[in-house]
């Protein structure tokens, strides 16, 4: 009887010694970590009386670049709304308790997994790497996260993301991952896409009206069709497999890369909006600028150009279009100046070398 007494008392003492490592009565105790970053930041006021119903009130939570492994007992927060936990090295982190979450930053961190299943009111996920992040992303699950309208998932290794049930998503930022298909037909709201460095071969946008930003470089795209896009401002599709391409209807355009694709015409005549333009490796036997008044920068660096007339662009300052043929020995550019009134802002390349000859930059009227 005495044995069974003395065992009953020790797990008595073991089931109590377990429980104050986070509950002592009515407070909640963190690990050293997590509690010196929350009183540093005013979040508490007293590391060894943390009351849980302190945490409960807590909506907003800023925890960024604080050098934290671990936010274990981040499940006390329920009444978190907004947490920015980026920058650390946190090698897990579970948010399944704090339903009221929406928005979270948890980028650059370690973790490998990432469950926002239970996230229900989350709207901002951004759960991005970067090459110095060990832990990478493999799969993430935003099928239930129905009110979502941002998402970052950049620079993990994820192979698949379903968005078919994220309509609300107005900018979504997948780049420098593994995909090799990405369909966003459902998302009729995004504004913002870039999904640059991956495996995709092709890109269905003819039902995404209402996007204005385009980063698709990187890829592995022989064909891009941007004509239901007519809100597009800014276009990013370089170091693709183009052939052609056709933004004719994309009027609002003001900057356009399509560097290194397979490009031999581009007719940007309907786009007088644009002040950048970045043609560079392509296949281009001519340019026609002639319609592009508020053009600001313009590179065409090594394509077939054998001239170049500029002289409707008064507003361009820099102008690279080295390593072109010229005509052997010069390369024509008819401009509102000559060769003795070049302006003072006027930033561009003298001279180069294409198959042994130098080749000089002539400026005429």
């Amino acid at each position: 009887m005495k044995r069974h007494i003395r065992i009953a008392i020790g797990l008595l003492t073991i089931l109590y010694t377990s429980c104050t490592q986070t509950f002592t009565v009515s407070q909640v105790r963190l690990s050293s970590e997590f509690t010196q970053v929350l009183v540093d930041r005013g979040y508490i006021k007293d590391a060894n009386n943390i009351q849980l119903s302190e945490l409960e009130k807590i909506t907003e939570l800023d925890i960024s670049d604080a050098n934290l492994t671990s936010l274990d007992g981040i499940e006390h927060f329920k009444s978190l709304i907004k947490l920015d936990c980026n920058g650390n090295n946190i090698e897990h982190l579970d948010v399944s308790n704090n339903q009221n979450l929406e928005y979270l930053d948890c980028s650059f961190n370690n973790f490998t997994t990432l469950d926002v299943t239970k996230n229900l009111n989350l709207k901002y996920l951004s759960c991005a790497k970067s090459h110095y992040n060990d832990g990478k992303l493999t799969n993430l699950d935003v099928s239930n996260n129905l009110n979502l309208e941002f998402l970052n998932c950049g620079g993990n290794e994820i192979k698949s993301l379903d968005i078919s049930n994220n309509t609300n998503l107005t900018e979504l930022f997948c780049v420098d991952n593994q995909l090799t298909n990405l369909d966003v037909r459902n998302n009729t709201s995004l504004t913002y896409l870039s999904c640059l460095k991956n495996n995709l071969s092709s890109l269905d946008l003819s039902n995404n009206n209402n996007l204005t930003n385009l980063a698709c470089y990187e890829n592995q795209l022989t064909s891009l069709d941007l004509s239901n896009n007519t809100n597009l401002t800014y276009i990013r599709c370089h170091k693709n497999q183009l052939t052609r391409l056709d933004i004719s209807k994309n009027t609002s355009l003001t900057l356009l890369e399509c560097n290194e694709n397979k490009l031999m015409s581009l007719d940007i005549s309907k786009n007088t909006n644009l002040t950048g333009l970045f043609c560079n490796e392509n296949k281009l036997t001519s340019l026609d600028i002639s319609k592009n008044t508020s053009l600001i920068y313009l590179e065409c660096i090594q394509n077939q150009l054998t001239n170049l007339d500029i002289s409707k662009n008064i507003n361009l300052t820099k102008l690279w279009c080295c390593n072109n043929p010229g005509n052997g020995s010069k390369f024509p550019i008819k401009a509102w100046f000559d060769n003795n009134s070049i302006p003072n802002t006027f930033n561009y390349d003298e001279y180069w070398t294409y198959n042994n000859n130098r080749i000089e930059v002539d400026f005429y009227k």
